[in-house]
C-alpha cells in the first residue's frame, strides 16, 4: 500500500522527535514522520504496528483524509514560514532557516535540495547513491526499537475561513530505549470535501513552545513539479 504524505509541519515535529530518540539521517526522519501519523511501512523498513486507542472511527477518518490529500494537488502555508506545493505525492517546499531558505523538490522518491541565500540560489544537490539494503541495518534496528501509541479523540466542529470542519486530536507517544516523547497533533478536516484544511502540530515533541499551524488550500490546482537536474542552479 502506498504510504500517505505527511503534512510538512508534522514531519518537522517528527524530525525533532527523531533527534531526541537518537535517530539521525533523512531515511530516519521520513520513516518516523510516516509512522508517527499513519503507522505506515515503506522503503523495506518495518516500524512495527502502532497501538491505536480511543475513537477508532475517528482514526479511520483521519487516515482516509490523509490518503485523499495524497491523491490530489494543493498548497500549504505554515505559521513558522514553511510553504509548499504538492501534486500526487510530489512536493516542492521552502523552509526558512537562519541564513536563508532551504528549497526541496521530491518526485517519484527522488529528492533534490538547495539553499537560497542573499547571494542567490545554490546548485541543486542530489540524494547520496543507494548503498544497498545492508546499509539500512542500523536504521532498521533503531526503528524496530520504537513503540508508538496513538490515542485518538474527536474535538468540537469548527469553521475555518467560512468552511465547516471536523476536528480530531492525536496524542502520539514514541517510546524508545533512549526515552519517550509525546505530544498532540490536531487535524481539521473539511466536513464537505473530507480533506485536511489545517494541522496544528508541536514545534517539537514534548515542547511547551507555541504550536505550528499549517493551512492547506488550492486543492485541485494545476501544479506541476519537475525534478531539477543535479548540479544546476
Amino acid at each position: 500500500m502506498r504510504a500517505a504524505t505527511v503534512p510538512a509541519a508534522a514531519a518537522a515535529a517528527a524530525r525533532r522527535a527523531a533527534r531526541k530518540l537518537g535517530l539521525v539521517g533523512a531515511a530516519a526522519i521520513v520513516s518516523l514522520a510516516l509512522t508517527c501519523v499513519m503507522g505506515a511501512r515503506g522503503q523495506g523498513l518495518d516500524f512495527g504496528t502502532p497501538t491505536i486507542t480511543g475513537d477508532q472511527g475517528a482514526w479511520e477518518e483521519v487516515k482516509a483524509a490523509t490518503m485523499r490529500q495524497n491523491g490530489t494537488s494543493y498548497r500549504s502555508k505554515a505559521s513558522n514560514g514553511d510553504t509548499g506545493e504538492y501534486s500526487h505525492g510530489s512536493s516542492h517546499t521552502f523552509e526558512p532557516y537562519h541564513e536563508g531558505v532551504k528549497e526541496t523538490v521530491t518526485v517519484g522518491g527522488e529528492t533534490r535540495f538547495r539553499l537560497r541565500t542573499a547571494g542567490g540560489p545554490g546548485v541543486w544537490l542530489c540524494n547520496p547513491p543507494a548503498q544497498g539494503d545492508s546499509s539500512l541495518g542500523p536504521l532498521k534496528q533503531a526503528l524496530a526499537s520504537i513503540h508508538e501509541s496513538v490515542d485518538v479523540s474527536r474535538g468540537a466542529d469548527a469553521m475555518i475561513d467560512g468552511t465547516p470542519v471536523h476536528s480530531y486530536t492525536l496524542h502520539i507517544t514514541l517510546q524508545a530505549s533512549t526515552g519517550a516523547v509525546s505530544s498532540d497533533l490536531i487535524a481539521y478536516i473539511g466536513a464537505q470535501n473530507g480533506l485536511p484544511l489545517r494541522w496544528v502540530t508541536p514545534d517539537s515533541f514534548g515542547s511547551t513552545a507555541p504550536p505550528i499551524v499549517t493551512d492547506y488550500y488550492d486543492y485541485g490546482a494545476p501544479i506541476r513539479i519537475t525534478l531539477p537536474a543535479c548540479g544546476t542552479s
